[in-house]
């Protein structure tokens, strides 16, 4: 967590922290309390941290310091098109939580959308839908310089999405 200067660790598909401080020393653990987490994003400029998870109830949340739930959006399937959600990767900027979303209809056709949601409150601003041209998120988005990135299963960086603040995002 960048505020704390400590490393963590979040156990892959599961729902446990491993903390580490500068020096790669051993500080102690914690459990998110939601399981099958795929990223952890500490807020630089707060005491909070957001969570992607996938699985049978996907989620995003926003925690305090505390470990206490700030907000949490749970995407189950969509009743009426039939979507099934997956939360890939999760980062955050000044203003805003940035989420990969997967989502399969009937099971046949895989898409990406990149969403956006208001940090303090977790509203949802605007999905960008049918990313088809960067790999599949299980983790791995970050934020540097107005730019969201994703890395390949071969560590190759892919540009996905430039922030534009004069256009409202």
């Amino acid at each position: 967590h960048p505020k704390w200067n400590e490393l963590w660790s979040p156990l892959w598909s599961g729902s446990g922290v491993y903390r580490y401080d500068m020096e790669n020393r051993y500080k102690g653990s914690l459990s998110l309390s939601h399981g099958v987490s795929m990223q952890l994003q500490g807020d630089v400029n707060g005491d909070y941290y957001y969570i992607s998870g996938w699985g049978g109830t996907p989620y995003i949340v926003r925690k305090n310091e505390a470990n206490s739930t700030v907000w949490a959006k749970n995407l189950a399937a969509d009743s009426e098109t039939n979507e099934w959600h997956h939360m890939g990767g999760i980062t955050v900027d000044e203003d805003f939580v940035y989420v990969i979303e997967s989502y399969v209809t009937s099971y046949t056709t895989e898409k990406q959308s990149l969403c956006i949601y208001r940090k303090t409150d977790g509203a949802r601003i605007k999905c960008q839908h049918g990313f088809h041209n960067f790999p599949y998120a299980y983790g791995g988005l970050f934020y540097a310089n107005d730019h969201l990135y994703v890395p390949d299963s071969d560590n190759r960086i892919y540009y996905v999405y430039a922030i534009d603040r004069d256009q409202g995002i």
